[in-house]
């Protein structure tokens, strides 16, 4: 039988210590980390944009809960409008800058449906990222999401029932309006 002998004790050795970390990471500040390749900066990005929209989904519909935002100067804020809460988040990842602005062109443009596009961008980014974790190359995504946007335009043109063609036309207006009103 073997027989087992106690583990050293533990020396600390203080020249590593104090030691300069060479390379990136001592350009780093203390708990920074360095990514490197194309890929995983991907996946950072997608982690951040789906953060996001995980804060913003929420509030998302006619039950959407409110949220109680504190921005930098301590003023209080109780909402459930994206346009509002992404505004007082001051967001400072690239990735996810590109979803807000994405909402905030959405609630110039239509007034709207600020919560679906953050929402819905996170939504495809979590699928994005299923398949690059899958190992499908990022452009075969996109390519995917193109193929896809393209088919639904196709649906969404042979579902329309009537245009207005004419918005000095009245009855055209009346016919448009009727559903909101």
């Amino acid at each position: 039988e073997k027989k087992r002998h106690p583990p050293p004790p533990f020396t600390p050795n203080f020249a590593d210590m104090f030691q300069q970390r060479g390379g990136m990471q001592g350009l780093l500040k203390e708990g920074g980390r360095h990514f490197s390749g194309v890929d995983e900066a991907l996946l950072r990005n997608i982690e951040a944009c789906k953060n996001l929209a995980q804060i913003t989904r929420t509030s998302l519909g006619p039950y959407g809960m409110n949220k109680l935002i504190v921005n930098h100067l301590g003023k209080h804020f109780v909402t459930s409008d994206t346009n509002t809460i992404v505004t007082e988040l001051e967001i400072m990842h690239p990735a996810a800058k590109l979803l807000v602005m994405a909402a905030k062109s959405q609630e110039q443009e239509c007034g709207d449906c600020t919560n679906l596009c953050v929402s819905f961008g996170g939504e495809l980014l979590v699928r994005a990222e299923e398949l690059l974790k899958e190992g499908i190359h990022a452009s075969d995504v996109l390519k995917g999401y193109e193929l896809a946007r393209t088919k639904a335009l196709e649906f969404i043109d042979g579902l329309k029932v009537w245009t207005c063609t004419d918005i000095r036309s009245t009855e055209q207006i009346e016919k448009c309006v009727k559903t909101a009103i």
